[in-house]
């Protein structure tokens, strides 16, 4: 009996997952067409990949519709409640790989329309010159006003960042996300870990907390690289980004027993 619920469950898993698999290589496609054609603007892509995203989120959910609806209860009145425990899992698994592959996945679409416009944001910055002796401007694509000391004259110049750079700006979370993937996967499980365990041990609470910051100190990073002036203030922004994750932690009776351990402060 068990057996064709599983076969049939795991069927439909299996149909969810083709689904969004071609879903997602139409969405990297279009996005990339898009890109092209619009010559770098953005908005067109984020339009395009919201749409596709809500489609992506409404097969996640058709997922714990179909179990609540009528397989939890399939598997009840067959009372094979540790299959059905499996089987939920195995449908967690499924809506957890989607979730993390859809930020995978936006985090790549807009690294690349970032790129483009850095791409475009050079030409424009190769176009400057100094004010004083009108001697080209050597210096690598910034996204904040900033000033250079002009290699011919010694004058100190300010660069402003084009309207390419301006956009690219506005998006740049995501270039320095996709460089900190690893990290950011990290946190994403010790999160997971921590929030679905019925009560949190020190041990995960810790684990999710290092997890955090080595995500927020990497994203910081590369932040600094085209934000140069967000550079001396790196550490007082993990502080300020730390503070906000321990006063969920605080919640937590692990931590509070344990006499809130916080590595940073």
């Amino acid at each position: 009996m068990t057996a064709a619920i599983d076969a049939r469950w795991d069927g439909f898993l299996a149909k969810i997952r083709e689904r969004f698999d071609e879903l997602m290589r139409e969405s990297t496609a279009g996005c990339a067409a898009l890109l092209v054609q619009t010559g770098g603007d953005p908005t067109p892509v984020s339009n395009a990949w919201q749409g596709m995203r809500m489609r992506a989120l409404d097969l996640s959910g058709k997922v714990s519709d179909s179990w609540n609806d009528k397989v939890q209860d399939m598997y009840h009145d067959a009372e094979a409640y540790d299959q059905a425990d499996a089987a939920w899992a195995r449908a967690e698994a499924l809506t957890d790989e989607i979730e993390i592959r859809l930020e995978q996945i936006e985090t790549k679409i807009f690294a690349d329309a970032i790129r483009s416009l850095l791409g475009m944001a050079a030409t424009e910055q190769g176009q400057l010159r100094c004010s004083q002796c009108g001697a080209e401007l050597q210096h690598a694509v910034t996204l904040q006003s900033i000033e250079v000391s002009c290699q011919h004259c010694g004058a100190l110049v300010t660069i402003e960042p084009g309207p390419r750079a301006r956009m690219a700006e506005a998006m740049s979370h995501h270039l320095w996300r996709e460089a900190c993937w690893p990290q950011w996967l990290a946190r994403y499980h010790a999160d997971k870990a921590a929030r679905h365990a019925r009560s949190a041990t020190l041990a995960q609470l810790q684990a999710w907390e290092q997890a955090e910051i080595e995500y927020l100190t990497g994203y910081l990073r590369e932040r600094a690289k085209l934000l140069p002036n967000t550079a001396g203030e790196l550490d007082k922004e993990l502080r300020g980004r730390m503070h906000q994750f321990y006063q969920g932690l605080e919640r937590e009776s692990a931590w509070k027993q344990a006499g809130s351990p916080r590595r940073v402060r």
